[in-house]
């Protein structure tokens, strides 16, 4: 869900904003507003891939045992999972609404 869709439409944003900011400058026109979400939408992506690939190594040292891999669980992937979350929660912010694959929020709570 994340590699597949979040990571993917986060970056066809900012790459569209990329371009925009290209064109902008060629004509020379203000561009500060795309290149301050561009660079947030670059920390966050980076970022959400980032705990990915944590996620990932992780969830190769779970313990056998199921005690322990209880609490590894509880402790461990769980802190990773929230990390995931909220950089997906500020991609779902900073993304436009036509590239995000998922109703937002507000879809849900008011349509």
């Amino acid at each position: 869900m994340v590699q597949q869709q979040i990571l993917p439409a986060a970056t066809k944003y900012a790459c569209f904003l990329c371009n925009s900011i290209l064109a902008k400058d060629a004509v020379g026109v203000s561009c500060q507003a795309e290149r301050a979400i561009v660079s947030k939408l670059s920390a966050a992506t980076d970022s959400l891939y980032a705990n990915c690939e944590l996620i990932k190594a992780h969830l190769l040292d779970v313990p056998s045992d199921s005690a322990a891999a209880s609490k590894y669980y509880c402790t461990t992937i769980m802190a990773d999972m929230n990390a995931i979350r909220q950089d997906a929660d500020l991609l779902e912010q900073l993304t436009d609404k036509s590239y995000w694959p998922y109703p937002t929020y507000s879809d849900l709570l008011f349509y």
